[in-house]
């Protein structure tokens, strides 16, 4: 088997990619661009879109084990999820929430999910 050359000793976390008000190709292009910056540094990344109907649930548990298991999961949904914070908290898995703020271009918004991933340690 071949190793892929990337670390696998960070610990993992889900980015939830939120906004109320931002049209979805702003958090998608948010998502993508934090996306390269982690993948750049080493990372193993997946975006996970929520697809309606009910596929909140999916978008958590998927981005749940994800991170259980050292990878960045990044959520990009139109709102924060109960559910997802639940399963994180039970199994002691890092979430983060990002609310995306009008007026916000996608590359701030990356580059303030990096920081404050950085600044807890997690990027």
């Amino acid at each position: 088997m071949r190793s892929s050359g990337r670390c696998t000793c960070y610990p993992g976390v889900t980015v939830w990619f939120t906004a109320l008000s931002a049209p979805a190709a702003h958090l998608d292009a948010a998502a993508g661009l934090l996306a390269e910056r982690l993948g750049a540094d080493g990372r193993r990344v997946a975006i996970l879109r929520e697809r309606p109907p009910d596929d909140l649930h999916r978008v958590a548990v998927t981005a749940e084990v994800l991170a259980r298991n050292g990878m960045v999961a990044i959520a990009v949904a139109g709102g924060s999820n109960e559910t997802a914070m639940a399963r994180h908290r039970a199994s002691s898995t890092a979430l983060v929430e990002i609310p995306v703020e009008p007026g916000r271009s996608p590359e701030q918004s990356a580059r303030a999910a990096h920081t404050l991933l950085a600044a807890r340690g997690l990027a």
